[in-house]
């Protein structure tokens, strides 16, 4: 596979280089790899202005449109639009997000318009990172207290919340006991499911509750839990060692054979 492109800064070449990816730019930025001849330039600066990537793939809505596109892998392939449902986003915020995962190389197009994510892992890596800081501030809903083993035999309405965090990790695993509850739910719902479920505002309560950033699919409504990347990105950003250890868990059985290059 050759990548070609309109210009690859020289960060993103020495990271291709590193991948093994062999690139050409119009610049003359390149890296050809014949086994017994090596072609490697970069550091060629552009020859014109390149209009680069806005800075929104890490941010709330890039982190969205990054998630669904990770967990829905079929998605990639579909219009701007259907990637904008998939995501939760505005048509226009899924259009700069497309083009931005392209300049920044993560996402490549064939001559027939075919896209494709590549370095999915570093993709994500770069998710989980950005997530707890840009993006889960902003659907936080509150923490809460109830009594307890509340939670213990409460089945969720998959439609409108799902169970996230150390609980989802628990049910996942079988392993890890949760000190911390944590729902991702439609905020409409809220004030039902507070009062349903006794659950008072306590800020420093053992419930966290989130407002879901994705739009339910109906072919998964009877999933409680989370998806794995979230469960994942909840227990690293957690900093506990026990979770770190559940998460890594997760991870290599559950998450590595989705990163890999296709």
């Amino acid at each position: 596979m050759l990548l070609v492109t309109d210009y690859a800064n020289p960060e993103m070449a020495e990271q291709l280089i590193k991948d093994g990816l062999e690139f050409i730019d119009a610049a003359g930025n390149a890296f050809i790899n014949l086994g017994f001849l090596k072609i490697i330039s970069k550091g060629n600066p552009p020859k014109s202005r390149v209009s680069l990537a806005s800075p929104r793939l890490f941010r709330a809505s890039g982190l969205k449109v990054v998630f669904a596109l990770l967990s829905q892998p079929d998605l990639v392939f579909g219009s701007f639009r259907e990637i904008a449902t998939g995501s939760g986003v505005s048509l226009g915020t899924a259009a700069v997000i497309m083009d931005e995962l392209k300049s920044r190389l993560y996402l490549i197009e064939d001559g027939r318009g075919t896209r494709r994510l590549i370095r999915k892992k570093e993709l994500f890596e770069s998710w989980v990172t950005a997530y707890p800081e840009q993006l889960r501030p902003k659907i936080f809903l509150g923490r809460y207290r109830g009594e307890h083993g509340w939670w213990h035999d409460l089945a969720l309405e998959p439609n409108w919340a799902q169970w996230g965090g150390e609980i989802a990790a628990s049910r996942f695993t079988n392993y890890l006991f949760p000190q911390l509850v944590t729902v991702y739910l439609s905020a409409p719902r809220l004030n039902d499911f507070l009062m349903s479920n006794k659950l008072a505002l306590d800020k420093n309560g053992n419930v966290e509750i989130l407002e879901r950033f994705w739009p339910a699919d109906v072919k998964k409504a009877s999933e409680e839990l989370v998806h794995p990347f979230l469960i994942y990105a909840d227990l690293m950003a957690s900093g506990s060692d026990r979770n770190i250890e559940t998460a890594k868990d997760i991870y290599d059985r559950h998450i590595a054979r989705h990163l890999r290059e296709d």
